[in-house]
């Protein structure tokens, strides 16, 4: 299976880990850690158009941290 992830910077070394031991294609994308900084509608718009632009794979897998309120709405 082809997986896109995208994930937070923070977990750079958890993430590559995990890709390293997967049986499958996994493409990593890393979003900046100051994402949560922007603000709750900001950090969302971002995260949405990274999704939206993400073609020919079986998923999207999301590794973001929820240090913040960011995540809710």
């Amino acid at each position: 299976m082809r997986f896109k992830l995208i994930s937070c910077e923070i977990f750079f070394r958890e993430m590559s880990a995990v890709v390293a031991r997967s049986p499958h294609f996994i493409d990593i994308e890393f979003l900046p850690k100051g994402l949560h900084d922007m603000g709750s509608s900001s950090m969302l718009t971002r995260v949405q158009e990274v999704v939206d632009r993400v073609r020919d794979y079986d998923a999207i897998l999301l590794a973001m941290a929820s240090a913040t309120t960011a995540w809710r709405g």
